[in-house]
């Protein structure tokens, strides 16, 4: 119950010193509570690719955990001290938000990640992955059915995983002295780990959102910038803002210039007719192919890998120019194979002639198609709250259903209109 009250009280100072539409960003941040939050801005995060933000996520526990060990350290704590507070304090926060299934991976990994400084061995992603999956599903197996837990693994091992094989190999070795081409590898490293995120979790976008958010890679990359100058920030500035409002207003003030920076992006988004394409929900077999040739273009992309440097350490001579050309061949062969996959993936089998008759509760909808063409006729309810958006559109998505050629509406009662 402390806890709770605590958690009210420092979400309220947060609304005080920020505009609602920030301060329910930041609540749903840091606190995990969405209720403070505004569905048009809710909207505009969906639509822009970067709904993810508005939970506790992963991304959000990792930064605070190694901000509060890297500053245990800079105040000259002993190694071991700053790495088990470092842990009691995520721990505790992670309890204090909710415990969800992402915070909770996340917790495992970062103590697995304290463990290798502590002993001082090597962190290995994928061990870490499996530990905390195994955990998990043994605290509930029920998870791996829960879209929040596909979608945080999947992340996360195309971010551990896929990403590295392939920054390695459209990097190269080339050399980096200078500020410029320092940015440059940053920048491109920056995209092309957006990118591998999207591309992995694109089957399960698909399947259980129905929708692709086309220009999605611009939000991520200004967010993945600019994260830690809102977690660490805002942090500090919401503890603070309990005691002294204009101390933690004045503290917030880059967090709020960074936060109306991803509004304004996000509105620019949601305007482009374009943005977002309804793709509708994949069969099973559809994904299960994606992933193979995902995987496939992987491994054939690490074993190239390793034959060339078995070639160079064995002849030690660079990059010849024939083996330049295999490399753009097997480029150009990846991203046909990626197309194809990607194709499959969005494929959908055309609809001759369907009615639906959609369970409103006390009401009617039913959708008519045929041809190319959709119709609905009615859709209301005296039993449902909000039946449009929670139980029409997305039934109209799942189905890939752009647009509707025509409404038609019965007699004007409730539980029809």
């Amino acid at each position: 119950e402390k806890a709770e009250r605590l958690r009210n009280c420092l979400a309220e100072s947060l609304s005080l010193m920020l505009p609602k539409c920030h301060a329910g960003v930041m609540i749903a941040m840091l606190l995990g509570d969405k209720s403070y939050g505004e569905a048009e801005t809710r909207v505009n995060y969906q639509m822009g690719g970067a709904l993810h933000i508005l939970s506790i996520s992963g991304l959000h526990l990792s930064l605070l955990g190694m901000g509060c060990y890297r500053l245990l350290c800079r105040i000259r704590l002993p190694n071991g001290v700053s790495i088990v507070a470092a842990g009691v304090l995520m721990s505790i926060y992670c309890w204090f938000t909710g415990n969800n299934v992402a915070t909770l991976r996340a917790l495992i990994m970062f103590y697995v990640t304290l463990g290798a400084r502590l002993s001082g061995r090597s962190y290995d992603p994928v061990s870490s992955i499996s530990l905390s999956m195994i955990l998990l599903l043994a605290e509930n197996p029920q998870y791996l059915f829960y879209s929040g837990f596909q979608l945080s693994y999947v992340a996360v091992l195309g971010a551990g995983v896929i990403y590295p094989v392939w920054r390695d190999w459209m990097r190269g070795k080339q050399a980096v002295r200078t500020f410029g081409q320092k940015f440059k590898r940053l920048l491109k490293d920056g995209i092309l780990s957006c990118t591998v995120i999207t591309l992995t979790t694109l089957p399960l976008t698909c399947y259980y959102f129905f929708e692709i958010p086309l220009l999605g890679l611009l939000p991520n990359l200004l967010i993945m910038a600019t994260m830690n100058f809102v977690m660490l920030p805002g942090m500090l500035g919401m503890c603070t803002g309990v005691f002294s409002l204009r101390l933690g207003k004045m503290i917030l003030l880059p967090v709020w210039g960074i936060l109306e920076s991803y509004e304004v992006l996000m509105c620019i988004i949601r305007k482009i007719p374009w943005a977002v394409y309804i793709c509708g929900q994949p069969q099973i077999w559809q994904i299960l192919i994606y992933y193979t040739i995902l995987l496939g273009i992987t491994c054939s992309v690490k074993i190239l890998m390793w034959k060339q440097e078995q070639t160079q350490n064995s002849r030690k001579i660079p990059l010849s120019h024939k083996n330049k050309r295999k490399k753009i061949y097997h480029h150009v062969c990846n991203m046909i194979l990626l197309t194809a996959a990607v194709g499959i993936l969005l494929w959908r089998m055309p609809v001759e002639v369907c009615i639906t008759i959609l369970d409103v509760g006390q009401g009617d909808s039913i959708v008519l198609q045929g041809e190319g063409h959709c119709f609905l006729v009615d859709g209301g309810s005296t039993s449902e709250k909000e039946v449009g958006e929670y139980r029409i559109l997305p039934f109209l998505k799942s189905q890939g259903i752009q647009k509707l050629d025509g409404i038609i509406v019965t007699h004007p009662d409730e539980d029809h209109i």
